[in-house]
C-alpha cells in the first residue's frame, strides 16, 4: 500500500476528530447560554400568578412615579397561567429607556420582568437573563405599559423648550393652567411677554381658582404647572404675583402673573433656577407632594 495513501488516511481521521471535539464544544457552550445544560428554549417555565397582591410599573422616564394597576385588571391577571422561556444572560447592559414590572405576594415576595425599549428585549433583572413571554403573558405587559404611559401623560407636562412654546401658546391665546400639587385649574389668556409668558386669568372665577392655589395670599413663590394649549401638555413653573398692567376686565386680577417653560428667562435676560426647578417638577423629573383641601 503506498504511503502517501496511509498518511492521508491519518490526516482524514485527525480532522474528523477535531471537527467532532470543535461541534460537541459548540453544543455544550449552547446548553448552558440556553438552558444550563438542557435545551432550556423548548421548556417552559409558569410566571406565578395566585396570590398575586399588585403589579407596579416604573420606567426612569418619571422617576418619581410609580403606576399600580387596578383591581380588575389583578384579577384578570390571577385567572391567567403565564408561561416564558429562558433565553440567555444579557452580556451588555440595557439602555436607560426601558420599563419594569413588578408583581407582588401575599408572602411579600416579590418578582420583576424588564423590557427594554431601545434593546427590544425582556430580561429578569435579579438574574440578568433574556426571557420570552408566553402571548398572553406579553399582552399583558402590553396592555399595563399602555396604562402607565397614559396615566403619566395625563399627570405630568412635556419638556418643550421656551423658543418652541413661545409659538404653540401665541399671543392672544388661551391655556388651561393645573397646579401639579393640588389638581387645581383655571383658565389664562397670554398678553405679552417675549422671554416668558405673561398671562392673566380670564374670568373672576379663574382668579378665585388661582388664589385658592396660593391659600387666599398673593405669592411670588414658584409652583409646577401643566399648560394645555394647542393639543400640547406642557411642564411649567408660575408665581402668583399680580404684578404691572391688566388688560381684561372684571377678572378681579389688578395686573398679570408669569409662566416660565423650559430654558425660558426673565426679562432682563437671566434664567430663574427656582422657575427651571418647578418646570422639571411639571414633567415628573423631581419629586412633587400633594396637597390636600
Amino acid at each position: 500500500m503506498p504511503k502517501g495513501f496511509v498518511m492521508k488516511k491519518v490526516v482524514l481521521v485527525r480532522r474528523n476528530t477535531i471537527f467532532a471535539i470543535s461541534i460537541a464544544a459548540v453544543l455544550t457552550t449552547a446548553m448552558w447560554i440556553f438552558g444550563s445544560g438542557t435545551a432550556g428554549t423548548l421548556i417552559k417555565k409558569v410566571w406565578p400568578t395566585d396570590s398575586l397582591v399588585e403589579i407596579e410599573v416604573y420606567s426612569p422616564d418619571y422617576p418619581y412615579f410609580i403606576f399600580a394597576a387596578e383591581e380588575q385588571k389583578l384579577d384578570e391577571v390571577r385567572r391567567e397561567r403565564f408561561t416564558y422561556n429562558e433565553i440567555s444572560p444579557v452580556l451588555e447592559v440595557p439602555p436607560l429607556k426601558y420599563y419594569s414590572f413588578t408583581f407582588c405576594y401575599e408572602d411579600g415576595k416579590q418578582r420583576a420582568v424588564c423590557y427594554s425599549k431601545t434593546a427590544g428585549i425582556f430580561y429578569e433583572p435579579e438574574t440578568m437573563r433574556k426571557i420570552k413571554p408566553s402571548q398572553g403573558f406579553l399582552a399583558v405587559l402590553s396592555d399595563l405599559t399602555t396604562q402607565y404611559e397614559n396615566k403619566a401623560y395625563l399627570t405630568y407636562g412635556a419638556l418643550i423648550p421656551w423658543e418652541e412654546t413661545d409659538e404653540i401658546f401665541e399671543l392672544f391665546s388661551e391655556a388651561r393652567v393645573t397646579d401639579l400639587r393640588t389638581g387645581k385649574s383655571f383658565n389664562v389668556q397670554r398678553r405679552a411677554g417675549s422671554s416668558h409668558a405673561d398671562v392673566q386669568p380670564l374670568t373672576a372665577e379663574d382668579t378665585a381658582v388661582m388664589k385658592k392655589i396660593y391659600n387666599g395670599r398673593w405669592s411670588w413663590n414658584r409652583r409646577a404647572v401643566i399648560v394645555e394649549v394647542g393639543g400640547y401638555r406642557i411642564a411649567a413653573s408660575m408665581n402668583g404675583m399680580p404684578h404691572g398692567a391688566g388688560k381684561i376686565p372684571d377678572n378681579n386680577f389688578p395686573g398679570h402673573f408669569c409662566i416660565h417653560f423650559l430654558a425660558s428667562t426673565t426679562h432682563s435676560g437671566n434664567m430663574d433656577i427656582l422657575h427651571q426647578k418647578e418646570t422639571l417638577r411639571a414633567a415628573g423629573k423631581l419629586p412633587c407632594i400633594k396637597e390636600s383641601e
